[in-house]
């Protein structure tokens, strides 16, 4: 939800998503085999079974082995824009509210906050971007993720290029945003995947007759912060 208030945007946003059993191990596992890459802990539990399980110094730090619907953080932000659609740019801050359970890493049960900048210029049919956002996390005194996470405060950045094909016909009314992220990791487990920051590529494609529809995908390179392969589709109400 967005509303105009003074020179920017009000922004208020959740996330619900569900968390499946594994329904795609058996296609990851025989990918990853293809690839010679490690399973990620896959093969050590049986397939289509969600399973996370963490444990440091005698606390255990999340044990979760059903599917289930989750509610995100509630977070609240204002951005203030400037320039158009083919040169300008925003910058905001935002703060997280706490509304998602920790224990079920639906957020880190404290009130975090960020502030980023972004910017962007088109020349001909490109357009490119770039945005970075340094993060503030709050963690309770009695929280479990205090034994893994090593510092509140980590920085990401993504940068990429978005071509627009001039229209009139099928072919030629697709765009493509193809865009690649780095993030730190606040988090320090002694398993490389999630201590080591994350690398991620996203692709988005649109088309003219489709006006307020994207679809995409997105792939992770980097660390268990960032989603593995996940395909999506997105439709903006209002322009």
């Amino acid at each position: 939800l967005a509303t105009a208030l003074g020179p920017g945007l009000l922004n208020l946003r959740t996330r619900l998503t569900y968390r499946s059993a594994g329904i795609m191990d058996r296609a990851i596992m025989n990918w990853h085999d293809i690839l010679g890459v490690d399973q990620g802990g896959r093969d050590q539990v049986s397939t289509f079974l969600d399973a996370y399980h963490l444990d440091r110094n005698g606390v255990v730090v999340f044990d979760l082995h059903q599917p289930r619907l989750e509610l995100q953080g509630l977070d609240l932000a204002y951005v203030l824009p400037w320039g158009d659609k083919n040169n300008g740019g925003r910058m905001g801050g935002s703060i997280q509210i706490p509304t998602g359970h920790a224990e079920e890493l639906q957020s880190s049960g404290g009130t975090n906050f960020m502030a980023g900048l972004s910017a962007w210029t088109t020349t001909g049919s490109l357009r490119f971007w770039a945005q970075g956002e340094d993060v503030w996390i709050s963690l309770p005194q009695n929280s479990p993720l205090r034994q893994v996470v090593s510092r509140g405060q980590f920085w990401r950045a993504w940068t990429g290029a978005h071509y627009q094909g001039p229209g009139g016909g099928f072919w030629s009314g697709f765009g493509l945003d193809l865009s690649y992220a780095y993030s730190e990791t606040p988090y320090w487990t002694k398993l490389v995947r999630i201590d080591k920051y994350g690398l991620q590529q996203t692709w988005v494609f649109n088309h003219e007759r489709l006006p307020k529809w994207r679809f995409g995908l997105t792939e992770k390179g980097g660390t268990f912060t960032n989603p593995e392969i996940t395909f999506f589709a997105s439709y903006r109400f209002r322009e």
